[in-house]
């Protein structure tokens, strides 16, 4: 990606909006939905896919009779639109279909098969669901990330500090590895079970002598807390043998087995990937966090002997002060679920449900009988599975629609609560508090006021997800060095004097920018590789995970640069490892893209943040969310630039795709015929369109018949927008003053004008449904001739006692007329 310079001229976007920024921003506003999308993409090419291998294949009980396995796969097409799917009450879906191959083992007779599995809901261009008719959103979920975690124990003295490591997996039971205040290792393999020494396990490990674990272990020997030496001297075991046994009557003391089948249980809790799976993420941790270099691979999610050998090792360092623990808090140690892992997660169970059917089936047919693939499976329990996931999943929820900025930012909210999450009740205040991690990952101020505060979260603006769950910003390089072309030297500034090979002739003189002159001279002089430059911007943007950003030295876009981007100063105000500082400028590694990309998308749209209490940019930016939409919307006089950028990205508008002409409009229909073609490109407005929260959603043509129309003019308005911008609320002069008492606390007054103009008004939708029942006596009737009731109230029924419709009703008019026998 390439930087763009400082902004030369005043520049204003498609609405006449002048733009005041000191600068053009560097990087694009990406796709704000583009999580969403991306996920639910990969689900359906590679996510099912891995989960018809997680059951593959299937055989019968005794393994020598049947085996079926899941094949290729592929989606029919949509069983309805999304406006049907949303009118009818039904759902966006689609068929899935599966290849199943049945083969005898006995006969080699081979099957195959399509069969249909079940409808599976489809994600709109806009990132949600229509489920029965409702459109739902699967939100993110932030959890503990797999692998391995250096925190500190709840045994720990400012005395003597002691940590501890857990191990945790995608799959299986979390492992602690502890120390006490005597320095022993241990282990506790099974809950309200002894604890294990660490000797004793690695013996059963492969390290059956105290000379094998002491060869193991000799990079952290003789430290100040010899921790291993300590738990050698504990432990009375002296081979493997005696190690097996000791731990197999610690965790199962009334049992009685084999040598061979005692070890191989001990090592099944580590090694077993049906019961203990470390995963691709827990891989990629253990990779980075032990500098192990395993490679990213299927075979390689499972954890290795060397794995907690080096777990160990670090834990021991730690424990010496050798080595800095992890902060439980930091984004490196967590990570977000999308919808596909939280799809797969749901539908696994259905998978595991449909195996047992299978092989429960296989053993009731012997090998004459003809049996075919659907004699053996039952879809059911993945169907069951499916309407579970998005009718009472934890994570799908209905999406809010108060306006189209709602439903942006529900799409973009992280969550900590859920399947194995936290709830309201017991999440702690360092789990809620903005962590220096956040910087750029997360809005550091919209988050719900209640109780959920800091538990709901939402990613900032230019943030986006990598393929580990780890969320990633872009910075821009600050570079020090430059190659001897003309091209990268010009406008540079050399820190030192840039001499003649073999001469003292000075080509350029330290502190002096260089011009295309002197530039072309230095570049004559192939000797030289590279030049030492003052501190500059370069062109290049980079992805940083928590991680990395560790170790890199970097300050604010808004530090001061000169017309070739090249840093003034001596000092500047940089951010390492979470602390500010003040370092000289040539310290400096990256820079942020932009001011704004600490905000999420509420907090952008607000034009005096930056100025504002953080408490009432909270409540500003989740307030925004609530407007609902005006009949006659307008945009704010002072914006902050975001408000064309959301709009265009909500799915409400629509813009011409060429040049053309508008060959027919009216309130439901707009006609466009570009340049080049003889057939006419059709957009529907929509109209009165109901919401989750009762809302109006209005889509308005803002072109008239025969206008021409240029590549990326707006077409449509979308409901709370004004000519393409966001437009929440009106523009209305307000004035703080006491009026005969009426503004006394809560209290404020309007003028007529507003009323009389509808500049406040909006429209509501709400359903009224009505049963008309049989009783004992004979059935309800419908009619408009109803006893006791005034004809007014009456007015608007028709013959059958049913509201006529475009009827204007006012509060007490009957709607539906009934009466019993």
């Amino acid at each position: 990606m390439k930087a763009v310079g400082r902004m030369t001229s005043i520049k204003r976007n498609s609405v006449g909006r002048v733009n005041l920024g000191c600068s053009d921003p560097i990087l694009p506003l990406p796709n704000l939905i583009n999580s969403q999308q991306k996920s639910f993409d990969h689900f359906m090419e590679v996510g099912l896919r891995s989960l018809f291998d997680s059951i593959n294949p299937v055989k019968d009980t005794l393994g020598k009779m049947w085996t079926l396995e899941f094949g290729d796969y592929r989606f029919g097409k949509p069983n309805r639109t999304v406006d049907i799917a949303i009118e009818k009450h039904l759902s966006y879906d689609a068929p899935l279909y599966v290849k199943v191959i049945l083969t005898n083992e006995r006969t080699g007779e081979i099957q195959e098969q399509e069969m249909f599995v079940a409808d599976v809901p489809l994600m709109t261009d806009q990132g949600y669901f229509v489920y029965n008719g409702i459109t739902k959103v699967v939100v993110h979920q932030i959890v503990r990330a797999e692998g391995v975690l250096f925190d500190e124990s709840k045994r720990s003295t400012p005395a003597r500090p002691l940590y501890n490591a857990r191990l945790m997996p995608y799959r299986g039971p979390w492992f602690e590895f502890d120390v006490s205040k005597r320095s022993i290792l241990n282990v506790r393999l099974i809950n309200k079970r002894p604890k294990i020494l660490v000797t004793t396990l690695l013996r059963v490990l492969g390290f059956p002598t105290d000379d094998d674990i002491r060869e193991a272990f000799k990079d952290v020997l003789g430290l100040e807390y010899d921790i291993i030496e300590e738990t050698l001297e504990r432990d009375h075991t002296s081979n493997r043998e005696q190690a097996v046994i000791d731990i197999y009557n610690k965790i199962r003391p009334d049992e009685t087995v084999s040598l061979e089948s005692a070890e191989k249980y001990i090592k099944g809790f580590f090694f077993n990937n049906r019961r203990f799976e470390l995963g691709r993420i827990g891989r990629y941790q253990l990779n980075k966090k032990l500098d192990l270099d395993v490679e990213l691979k299927e075979g390689n999610y499972r954890l290795f002997v060397t794995d907690i050998v080096e777990i160990l090792k670090a834990l021991v360092l730690i424990n010496n002060g050798k080595r800095e623990p992890d902060d439980v808090d930091h984004l490196s140690n967590r990570r977000i679920r999308r919808v596909e892992e939280i799809l797969i997660d749901e539908l696994r169970v259905g998978m595991v449900r449909m195996e047992k059917t299978i092989r429960d089936r296989m053993s009731m047919h012997g090998e004459e009988e003809k049996v075919t693939p659907s004699m053996l499976i039952s879809t059911k329990p993945f169907s069951a599975a499916v309407n579970s996931m998005f009718g009472t999943g934890q994570l799908c929820r209905f999406m809010d629609q108060e306006n189209f900025l709602g439903e942006i930012e529900h799409k973009r909210e992280v969550t900590a609560t859920g399947p194995n999450g936290l709830t309201k009740e017991r999440a702690t205040f360092s789990v809620r508090d903005v962590h220096f991690s956040h910087y750029s990952r997360f809005c550091p101020v919209t988050t719900p006021e209640g109780s959920p505060i800091g538990i709901s979260l939402h990613l900032a603006l230019y943030s986006r997800i990598n393929e580990y769950g780890f969320i990633e910003v872009p910075y821009v390089k600050v570079l020090q060095k430059v190659d001897n072309s003309k091209k990268h030297l010009v406008g540079r500034i050399p820190v030192e004097d840039v001499l003649k090979p073999n001469a003292k002739t000075v080509i350029a003189k330290a502190g002096d920018v260089i011009n295309e002159k002197i530039a072309e001279k230095i570049a004559k002089e192939k000797t030289i590789k590279e030049i030492k430059v003052r501190s500059f911007r370069s062109d290049e943007i980079v992805w940083v995970d928590p991680s990395d950003e560790k170790q890199y030295v970097t300050t604010m876009s808004t530090v001061d640069m000169d017309e070739h981007a090249n840093l003034i100063g001596n000092l500047v105000s940089v951010r390492a490892e979470g602390h500010f500082f003040l370092r000289p400028v040539q310290d400096v590694q990256l820079m942020d893209v932009i001011p704004s990309q600490v905000c999420g998308v509420g907090m952008a749209n607000l034009s005096c943040a930056p100025s504002d209490d953080p408490a009432r940019a909270l409540m500003a930016s989740n307030m925004q969310r609530q407007a609902v939409p005006l009949l006659k919307p307008k945009a704010p006089i002072v914006g902050t630039g975001y408000e064309e950028h959301v709009s265009r990205q909500s799915g409400w508008t629509a813009y011409a795709e060429d040049e053309g002409e508008v060959t027919y409009v009216d309130a439901n229909l707009l006609k466009v015929r570009y340049k080049g073609t003889k057939r006419d490109t059709n957009y529907e407005i929509v109209t009165f369109k109901d919401t989750n929260q009762g809302n109006c959603y209005i889509q308005k043509p803002v072109v008239e018949l025969g206008q021409k129309v240029k590549t990326g003019d707006l077409l449509i308005d979308g409901p709370s927008m004004d000519m393409g911008e966001m437009a929440l609320g009106t523009n209305v002069l307000a004035a703080y003053m006491i009026f005969e008492g009426y503004a006394y606390e809560d209290g404020f007054l309007i003028s007529e004008r507003l009323l009389r103009d509808d500049v406040l008004t909006s429209i509501h939708i709400k359903k009224y449904e009505h049963e008309v029942q049989e009783t004992e006596l004979g059935p309800e009737q419908l009619t408009n001739d109803i006893p006791n009731v005034s004809e007014r109230a009456l007015r608007n029924l028709d013959a059958e006692g049913i509201v006529h419709i475009g009827s204007q009703v006012q509060s007490g008019d009957v709607l539906v007329g009934t009466i019993a026998p």
